[in-house]
C-alpha cells in the first residue's frame, strides 16, 4: 500500500500549493475556497500537462508533470499577491473546518482504496477500455494520445480525466494497472470534499452555523456517494421475502419478477443483483455514483463528478462577485476568469455531456449577477423638462465599483426624445451626489452635488450651439457651516436658487461670474429636515419639512431686494410635512405634503390657497413629486398600487374654465415591477408627462402623451442595459471555452447525429418516484417554506414571470411544435428585446379605443399558444385505439416544468431583493443581503430538474435505436441531476431540521418524528452500498491494488509479457495481437467486450492494430477502416507468404507480433512459421511467443 501513501501525499502537496489561488478565486465563499483546493490543483496540473503534450516541445513525461506543478506554484504565487497574511489568518480561523475536510478526504480515499484492493481486477464491463485510455495517455510521447486499440490514430474520446490520473502516474512511476485503482479512490475523495465544500458554503451563505454546514456537508456526501435509489430498498424487501407476484409485476423492473428470500442479510439470487438498480427504467441506464464506484469503471462521467461540482461552486462565486461585468474585471478578477474558462473548457475534454450543464449554471449566474450587482444606478431619481430638453439624473449606488453619476440630456424632436449629451463630474468622485437635484431654463442648467466636498456644490452649465458647457461651480458663502448645499436647485431668468440645510441661496450672474446676492437662513435645528426651492419670475417658494411638521415660505422680490412675503404651515393647511415638493408657474404654486397637495393661486401680489388635491384612494406617497404647466398638474405617488403591484402612479389634474383643478387621469406603466417607485420625480411639457422610476432595474423614465383628451404610454428611457453586458460576458466565456478545448475538438469524432424529439417511450411515474422520490422528500419541504419569500407580493413582477414561463415551457412547446415552436420563441425573444430597450409597439386596444385594457393582447396570445398546443397534441403520437399519448407525456413533464419555473422565478426575485440592499443601503451594506445562498439553491435545483424533464422530451441520436434510443440520454442527464440534487438535498435536510421549534412540545415531538423518519430513510438508502460491497468482496481471496493480479493467476505468461513490454519497448512501439478471441458467443471469435482482447495494449499503452472493434465503431465514423484492419490482421496471421505479410506489417508499422493460444485457435497454425524469417523471438513461454520484427 506504499503506492497509495505516495499517491495521497502528492495530492496533498498539489492541494497545498493551490491554496492561494483558490483563496483568490473563491473570495466570496465563507471557506475562501479551501474545500476546492484538491480540484483546482489537479485541474491546473493536468491541464498544463495536456498543453505541454499538445505543444510537442517537451515529451509527456515526469519532466512535463514537474513543469506543470511549477506552473501551478507560479500562478498561485502571482494570485496571492500581498494577501499572504490574510491567507494565513483565514487558514488559522478555519482550522477546524480544514481538519474536517482533510479527514473526509483521507477517509474516503482510504475507504475506496481498500474497496478496490478487495476487488482490484480490471476484468469486466468496460474496465479494460478505461485502462487502455489511461495507458495510452501515459505511453504517448505527445498529445493527442495515440489510441492503443487503433494504431496510428488518436484517441477519439473524452480523455482529459485520464490525463489527470496519468499525471500522478508519471510522477510517481506507478504502473497504470495500479494507478487505475488509485485513480478511482482519488476521484471518490475529490467528489466527496467538493460536494461537502459546496454544501458547507451554501449553508453559511444562508446564514447557517459552521456546525450546520458540516452536518449538511456530510449528509450531501452520503446522498452523493453512498445512497442508492429506492430500488435498493426494494432489493431489501425482496430478499426478506416480501411481495407477491402481482406486486413485483406491477413494479416492472427487469430482474425483479418475484420474491427471492435470502439466507443472508444481502440478496443471494445473483452475484450481480446490485446491477438492477441501474436499469430502473426499461431501455435506459439509471446509474448513480454509488453504483459507479461499486462497479469500478473509471468512465468520464465518474471522473468529471468533482469537476462538475467545482463548476457549480464557480457559478456561486460568479453570482456573488461584484464588478464582474466591467472591463476592470480582467485585471482585478483574472484568477476567477482564468479558472472559470479552464474549468469549462476542460469539462469538454473530460466529459462533453457535463459542459452544457456547467455552462447553464455559470451563464445563469452571470445573468443573476447582473440582477444582483449591476443595479447600481437610480436613473430617474431626478428629472426636469422644458419645451426643448429633458434632463435625467443617474445617481449612484453604494458599491465600491459603482459608475460615475451623470445627467443625460435629451432633445425633443418630431420622433420623440433623442439623446444629445451626458454630463459628468469625474473629479468629484462616485459618491458626490451629482444629479441629486436638477433645474433647467432656456440657456442654463444647474446640477446639485450635495455630497461633494464637505458642504456640497452646484455645477452650472451654459448652452453653446447644441451642447452644454460647464460654466461655473457654485459654493456656499465662505466660513459657512452649510451642509447638503445643492440638495435642491431652481433656475429662472438668470437667477439660480440653491437649497442647503443651513440657508437658501440666490445667485445672480455678473461680469465677475455668479455671485450670492441674497440668502435666507433656515432657522431650524432639526437634523432630519429637507429643503426644496422653486423660483419663478419674482417669487421664490421654499419648502422646509421635518418628520413632524412642514412650512412653505414665499419670498418676493420688490425692486432689488428679496423679502419674506408669506408663510404657510402644516397645521394651517392640514397637510402633514408640507413642502416636500414644490412647483410654480405664472399663476400657481403647487406644494405637496404627505397624502395631499395644496394649490395656491396668485391674487395680485399674494398667494391664497385655492384647492387641496387628494388621490382617488388615500395614499401617503401621494405628493412625492409635483410638476405644473399652463393647464395640467402632475402628482407622483411612488408607492401607490396599480392592479398588479405597488409600483407607483401618476395623477393628472386639469385646470377647468372655472379655475377648478379636476382629476383628469391616473397613469401607470404596464411593465413596472414591485417597488419600481414610478413617480419619484415628475415633469410636464410639450404635451408629455414624464415620470422617474428609479427603483426598477437600474431605473427608468416613462413618458405619457396627451392624445384625444387621453393620456397614453409613449415609451420609456431605461438605464444601461445590464442584459447586454451579461450576454457579452457569456459569449466571451463560451468563446474562451472553445479556445481551451479546440485542440481536442479538432480531432474528435462523434457518433451522435443530433437531438430529436422523443416518441413512443415514456417513463412511468412510479419509476420516477423510485429514482427521485427521496430527493423530492428532502428538497420540496424547504421550497415550500421559502415560497412565502420568493413568491411574495413584494417580489411580484409580471415581466419576470413571463420570461420565466417562456423559458420553462419552451422545451415542451418545442417538443409539441418542432416546426412552429422555434419561430414562435424567436418572435417572443425579439419582442422582449424591443421592450427592454424601450421601444413600444402600439396595441390593438389603443388603436381601436385609445385605451389599453390589454384584452386583445392577452386573449390573442392565449388563442395562438393554445391553438399550437392543441395542434401539437392531436398531431403527435397516438395509441392503438387512437389515444392522445401526448397528454400522458404532458402529465409527466408539466409538473416538472412548473417546479422549474417556480425555482427560476424564485432565484431571480430573491436576487432582485438582495439588490435593493446593494443599491439603496448605505455604503458597504452587502453584509445585510439575506438570500446569497438561496438564489444559487433555487438555480441549481431548477437546472437539475430541467435535465430530468429534458430526458422525457428529447434524445440524442446515436448508435442506439428502437427501445434503446434514449439509452445514453437518460444515463448522462440523470447522472448529472443526481449529483446536483444531492447537494440541494443536504441543504434541504439542514434547513427543514432548523425549522422545528425545540422550545415547544409540538416542536420537540415533530423534530423527534422527523429524525426517526430520517434514520429510517438513510438506513434504507445505505443498504444497497453495504450489501453490494459485501456481495462484491465475498469471493475474493487476495488483497492488492494490482488490477492485473487476476491475469497473473489465470494467464501468468501473459502477465509476464505485459511487464516485459512495459519495461523493454519504446512507448511508440506497435505490438500486434489478434483482434478476435475465442468465445462461446461466436464460432469465429469475439471482437468486443472481452478483457483478453487487446490486453497487452490496454495494460501498456503500446498500440495494436485493432482492439475492441465494437467500441471503436462507437467512437469513429469510418467503419470501413475497422473492417479493413480486421481483414488485414487475419491475413497477417494466416498467410504463408512472407512477402504478403511484410507488406501489411509495413503498412501498419508493426514492431512486435504476439502469438498465443488465442491467436492460434482463431487464425490457425499455418502462418506461424513465417515470422521466423523476418523476426526473432524476444519473449517465450509455454503457450506464448513474441517476435520482434526486423
Amino acid at each position: 500500500m506504499l503506492s497509495a501513501i505516495l499517491w495521497l501525499g502528492l495530492l496533498q502537496l498539489i492541494s497545498a500549493m493551490s491554496i492561494p489561488l483558490s483563496f483568490r478565486v473563491f473570495s466570496r465563499m465563507p471557506d475562501r475556497g479551501y474545500a476546492f483546493t484538491k480540484v483546482i490543483g489537479l485541474l491546473i496540473v493536468g491541464f498544463s500537462v495536456w498543453l505541454i503534450g499538445l505543444s510537442q516541445i517537451v515529451t509527456v513525461s515526469r519532466l512535463a508533470v514537474l513543469i506543470a506543478i511549477a506552473i501551478l506554484a507560479f500562478v498561485s504565487w502571482i494570485a496571492a499577491g500581498k494577501d499572504y497574511k490574510e491567507i494565513w489568518s483565514t487558514t488559522k480561523a478555519n482550522l477546524s473546518l480544514i481538519i474536517s475536510i482533510e479527514l473526509l478526504f483521507i477517509t474516503i480515499f482510504c475507504g475506496m482504496a481498500l474497496l478496490r484492493a478487495s476487488i482490484p481486477d480490471i476484468s469486466h464491463t468496460e474496465q479494460p477500455m478505461d485502462l487502455m485510455f489511461l495507458s495510452s495517455v501515459v505511453a504517448s510521447e505527445h498529445f493527442p494520445p495515440i489510441d492503443s486499440w487503433l494504431s496510428g490514430e488518436h484517441v477519439s474520446y473524452y480523455y482529459l480525466g485520464y490525463v489527470f490520473v496519468g499525471s500522478i502516474t508519471l510522477l510517481t512511476g506507478i504502473e497504470t494497472w495500479v494507478a487505475y485503482n488509485l485513480g478511482l479512490a482519488m476521484f471518490a475523495a475529490m467528489t466527496a470534499v467538493t460536494a461537502f465544500g459546496l454544501t458547507y458554503n451554501l449553508v453559511l451563505l444562508c446564514r447557517g452555523s459552521r456546525e450546520s454546514g458540516i452536518f449538511a456537508g456530510i449528509a450531501t456526501v452520503f446522498l452523493a456517494l453512498l445512497a442508492s435509489n429506492l430500488v435498493g430498498v426494494l432489493e431489501l424487501f425482496r430478499a426478506s421475502g416480501g411481495g407477491d407476484s402481482n406486486f413485483w409485476s406491477s413494479i416492472a423492473i427487469a430482474g425483479l419478477t418475484q420474491s427471492e428470500p435470502s439466507n443472508n442479510w444481502f440478496p443471494t439470487d445473483s452475484a450481480w443483483w446490485w446491477w438492477r438498480a441501474s436499469r430502473t427504467i426499461p431501455g435506459a441506464i439509471t446509474e448513480f455514483p454509488a453504483f459507479s464506484f461499486l462497479l469500478g469503471d473509471m468512465h468520464p462521467h465518474l471522473m468529471s463528478l468533482a469537476f462538475l461540482l467545482f463548476a457549480t461552486s464557480l457559478s456561486i462565486q460568479i453570482y456573488l462577485q461584484q464588478g464582474l461585468l466591467h472591463l476592470s474585471a480582467f485585471k482585478s478578477l483574472w484568477p476567477l476568469l482564468l479558472i472559470t474558462s479552464i474549468s469549462l473548457g476542460s469539462l469538454i475534454v473530460t466529459n462533453l455531456w457535463d459542459f452544457p450543464v456547467a455552462l447553464a449554471l455559470i451563464a445563469s449566474s452571470i445573468l443573476l449577477n447582473a440582477a444582483r450587482n449591476e443595479r447600481r444606478l437610480q436613473l430617474g431619481k431626478a428629472i426636469v423638462m422644458n419645451e426643448n430638453s429633458l434632463l435625467i439624473s443617474s445617481t449612484t449606488g453604494p458599491q465600491n465599483n459603482s459608475p460615475m453619476p451623470c445627467v443625460r440630456i435629451f432633445n425633443f424632436s418630431e420622433k420623440g426624445w433623442k439623446f444629445n449629451q451626458k454630463l459628468t463630474a469625474e473629479e468629484l468622485g462616485t459618491h458626490s451626489g451629482f444629479g441629486d437635484a436638477l433645474a433647467i431654463s432656456e440657456s442654463l442648467i444647474a446640477v446639485g452635488c450635495s455630497e461633494a466636498s464637505k458642504t456640497g456644490i452646484v455645477r452650472v452649465y451654459k448652452k453653446s450651439k447644441e451642447k452644454w458647457i460647464h460654466n461655473a461651480t457654485l459654493r456656499p458663502s465662505q466660513n459657512s457651516k452649510a451642509t447638503k448645499f445643492g440638495c435642491s436647485v431652481s433656475v429662472d431668468s438668470g437667477v439660480i436658487a440653491v437649497g442647503s440645510e443651513e440657508k437658501v441661496y440666490l445667485f445672480n450672474e455678473t461680469e465677475k461670474g455668479w455671485v450670492i446676492f441674497e440668502s435666507f437662513p433656515i432657522e431650524t435645528n432639526n437634523s432630519e429636515q429637507a429643503v426644496k426651492v422653486s423660483v419663478h419670475n419674482n417669487y421664490l417658494a421654499v419648502g422646509l419639512t421635518t418628520p413632524s411638521s412642514g412650512v412653505l415660505r414665499i419670498y418676493r422680490m420688490a425692486r432689488t431686494r428679496w423679502s419674506l412675503s408669506q408663510q404657510f404651515s402644516s397645521s394651517e393647511m392640514g397637510i402633514r410635512q408640507l413642502g416636500g415638493s414644490i412647483a410654480m408657474n405664472d399663476d400657481h404654486v403647487v406644494v405637496a405634503g404627505i397624502g395631499s397637495v395644496a394649490v395656491l393661486k396668485k391674487q395680485k401680489t399674494n398667494w391664497v390657497v385655492s384647492q387641496i388635491l387628494y388621490p382617488s384612494n388615500p395614499s401617503e406617497s401621494f405628493g412625492e413629486s409635483v410638476a405644473i404647466d399652463n393647464t395640467f398638474i402632475v402628482v407622483g405617488a411612488n408607492n401607490e398600487s396599480n392592479p398588479s403591484s405597488r409600483s407607483g402612479k401618476l395623477f393628472v389634474y386639469e385646470l377647468s374654465k372655472n379655475g377648478f383643478w379636476s382629476a383628469h387621469a391616473e397613469l401607470s406603466a404596464s411593465d413596472t415591477s414591485t417597488n419600481a417607485t414610478l413617480g419619484t420625480s415628475v415633469a410636464i411639457a410639450n404635451g408629455y408627462a414624464s415620470a422617474g422610476a428609479p427603483g426598477q432595474g437600474q431605473g427608468a423614465v416613462y413618458f405619457f402623451q396627451r392624445s384625444l383628451d387621453k393620456w397614453a404610454p409613449a415609451g420609456k428611457i431605461g438605464g444601461p442595459w445590464r442584459l447586454s453586458r451579461a450576454l457579452s460576458a457569456i459569449g466571451l466565456l463560451l468563446f474562451s471555452s472553445y479556445v481551451v478545448s479546440s485542440p481536442f475538438l479538432m480531432n474528435f469524432e462523434s457518433s451522435a447525429k443530433g437531438i430529436a424529439p422523443l416518441s413512443d417511450l415514456l417513463t412511468r411515474p412510479l419509476h420516477l418516484f423510485f429514482i427521485w422520490g427521496i430527493s423530492a422528500f428532502l428538497i420540496l419541504p424547504m421550497f415550500v417554506l421559502l415560497l412565502r419569500h420568493s413568491l411574495s407580493r413584494e417580489t411580484w413582477s409580471p415581466i419576470r414571470l413571463g420570461v420565466i414561463l417562456v423559458a420553462s415551457l419552451a422545451p415542451i412547446m418545442l417538443w409539441l411544435q418542432p416546426i412552429y415552436g422555434i419561430p414562435l420563441f424567436t418572435v417572443i425573444l425579439l419582442l422582449f428585446g424591443l421592450h427592454q430597450i424601450g421601444y413600444r409597439l402600439p396595441r390593438a386596444d389603443e388603436a381601436l379605443f385609445a385605451y389599453n385594457p390589454r384584452f386583445t393582447f392577452i386573449v390573442g396570445s392565449l388563442v395562438i399558444i393554445g391553438g399550437l398546443i392543441w395542434n401539437g397534441i392531436i398531431s403527435n403520437e397516438r395509441g392503438l385505439g387512437g389515444e392522445l399519448l401526448a397528454i400522458d407525456r404532458l402529465l409527466v413533464v408539466l409538473p416538472i416544468a412548473i417546479l422549474m419555473a417556480i425555482g427560476f422565478y424564485s432565484a431571480w426575485s430573491l436576487a432582485h431583493k438582495d439588490s435593493e440592499h446593494m443599491r439603496h443601503g448605505r455604503f458597504g451594506r452587502e453584509a445585510l443581503t439575506r438570500w446569497n445562498g438561496f438564489v444559487p439553491i433555487f438555480l441549481i435545483f431548477s437546472i437539475s430538474i430541467s435535465l430530468i424533464m429534458g430526458a422525457e422530451l428529447f434524445h440524442v441520436v446515436d448508435i442506439f435505436g428502437g427501445e434503446l434510443k434514449r439509452f445514453n440520454t437518460v444515463f448522462k442527464l440523470y447522472y448529472q441531476s443526481w449529483i446536483l440534487l444531492s447537494v440541494i438535498g443536504g441543504v434541504g435536510l439542514w434547513y427543514v431540521s432548523t425549522k422545528w421549534d425545540k422550545r415547544t412540545l409540538t416542536g420537540r415531538t415533530g423534530l423527534t418524528a422527523w429524525l426517526l423518519v430520517l434514520v429510517v430513510i438513510f438506513g434504507g438508502l445505505s443498504y444497497y452500498s453495504f450489501a453490494g460491497i459485501s456481495t462484491r468482496t465475498q469471493n475474493h481471496d487476495y488483497f492488492t491494488l494490482n488490477g492485473l493480479s487476476y491475469v497473473s493467476k489465470t494467464a501468468p505468461e501473459e502477465y509476464q509479457l505485459i511487464k516485459w513490454v512495459n519495461q523493454h519497448t519504446n512507448r511508440s512501439s506497435i505490438v500486434l495481437q489478434g483482434s478476435l478471441v475465442p468465445c462461446t458467443a461466436s464460432q469465429s471469435g469475439c471482437n468486443d467486450w472481452d478483457p483478453r482482447l487487446g490486453r497487452v495494449a490496454s495494460a501498456t499503452g503500446r498500440p495494436t492494430v485493432l482492439g475492441w472493434e465494437g467500441h471503436e465503431q462507437q467512437w469513429r465514423t469510418n467503419h470501413a477502416l475497422l473492417e479493413e484492419r480486421q481483414d488485414d490482421i487475419r491475413e497477417i496471421y494466416t498467410t504463408t507468404d512472407p512477402s504478403a505479410a511484410k507488406i501489411l506489417i509495413s503498412k501498419y508499422g508493426i514492431d512486435y507480433v504476439v502469438i498465443s493460444k488465442s491467436e492460434l485457435e482463431i487464425y490457425g497454425t499455418k502462418g506461424k512459421e513465417k515470422f521466423k524469417e523476418f523476426g526473432s523471438v524476444v519473449f517465450e513461454g509455454t503457450d506464448l511467443l513474441m517476435y520482434k520484427l526486423d
